[in-house]
């Protein structure tokens, strides 16, 4: 990222911690920037900006509207709320933790992650090498399973959201094992370290997709072959995480 480009990320950034300080008040434990722009790993013009906020209580998140400052800054912006309890529970790794902080996830936020506003969750984090010792195999199951169930189901999302999910989703195959790298580099980390994952070539087509931005405007054909590349992904990744 250029300098200049990195100034105007900064200066959004104080404005969304700002606003969420004020919005969320003492309810707010950590407002945390994941994503793309967490390691500024960013295709400019395509990638979104992804908050999560830790709280102390999930039944009191003010409704907030983060149109204007996505339109000020171009980018498609969003944020998801959970518990810091949740977080707490991951940690202690007990039987209280849910799905929404899984132990991928605590490497992702330990090792991809920024902290804009609150306590800074990333020196709670285990080493990753402790983190990687957990059900790791039942969480990448959990990954597929979530993608293609009927109420989340993959398919029903626009087609840069397949190849961000095969992008995610082979990332986590990565992180599970404690290996934390740029998006480009991610098939040829799978090869050394998922060396019988069968799924990278369509990594490495959907890198293209995102880098070139060319999955912005698909025409019909395009779109039906990506959406067969998204089903053969999958079968890939279901036989690789169920049953190798």
């Amino acid at each position: 990222m250029n300098e200049k480009r990195k100034r105007r990320v900064d200066q959004m950034e104080r404005e969304i911690a700002e606003l969420f300080q004020k919005s969320f008040g003492e309810n707010l434990v950590s407002l945390i920037v994941i994503g793309s722009y967490g390691t500024y790993d960013i295709v400019e013009g395509y990638s979104d900006y992804d908050l999560l906020v830790l709280v102390k209580d999930a039944k009191n998140v003010p409704i907030i509207s983060l149109e204007r400052m996505a339109q000020k800054y171009a980018l498609e912006m969003g944020f998801s709320a959970v518990p810091y309890v949740d977080f707490e529970n991951r940690l202690a790794d007990n039987k209280k933790a849910t799905r929404f902080v899984s132990n991928i996830f605590l490497v992702e936020l330990k090792e991809k992650a920024r902290v804009l506003a609150g306590k800074n969750i990333k020196e709670l984090i285990p080493e990753v090498h402790e983190i990687v010792q957990r059900d790791i195999r039942s969480e990448w199951q959990e990954n597929y399973e979530h993608a293609v169930s009927e109420g989340q189901s993959i398919f029903k999302r626009k087609p840069e959201k397949w190849v961000n999910y095969i992008i995610n989703m082979s990332d986590a195959l990565l992180l599970g094992q404690g290996v934390a790298v740029p998006k480009k580099d991610i098939p040829a980390m799978l090869e050394k370290y998922h060396p019988q994952f069968l799924g990278t070539d369509y990594v490495k087509q959907s890198l293209i997709l995102r880098q070139t931005k060319k999955v912005l405007a698909l025409s019909e054909e395009e779109k039906e072959e990506l959406r067969k590349m998204l089903v053969m992904f999958l079968e890939e990744y279901r036989k690789y995480v169920f049953l190798s």
